[in-house]
C-alpha cells in the first residue's frame, strides 16, 4: 500500500508528476476525438456541403466527399 501512496504523492505533488498526469490527459482526449471524428464521418458519410460551410478541419479533403457520394445507404 505504501508503494501506492507514493505513486500518488510522485503524481500529484510534484512537478513532473503533475506534468505527466496533464500529458497524458491529453493524449487520452486526443484519440478520444479522433475516434469521434471517424466514427461521425463514417455516420454521416453523405453529408453535403452548402455555401456557408467554410471550416476547415484535419479531415477535410475532396477525395473523402466524392468517395462519400459513391456509398450507398446502409
Amino acid at each position: 500500500m505504501a508503494s501506492i501512496g507514493d505513486i500518488l504523492n510522485w503524481l500529484f505533488h510534484t512537478r513532473p508528476g503533475v506534468a505527466c498526469l496533464l500529458s497524458v490527459g491529453v493524449v487520452i482526449f486526443a484519440i478520444v476525438a479522433y475516434v469521434s471524428e471517424i466514427r461521425g464521418r463514417k455516420r454521416y458519410y453523405n453529408h453535403e456541403r452548402k455555401e456557408g460551410d467554410t471550416s476547415w478541419g484535419i479531415f477535410d479533403d475532396l477525395s473523402s466527399d466524392e468517395e462519400a457520394t459513391e456509398k450507398p445507404h446502409a
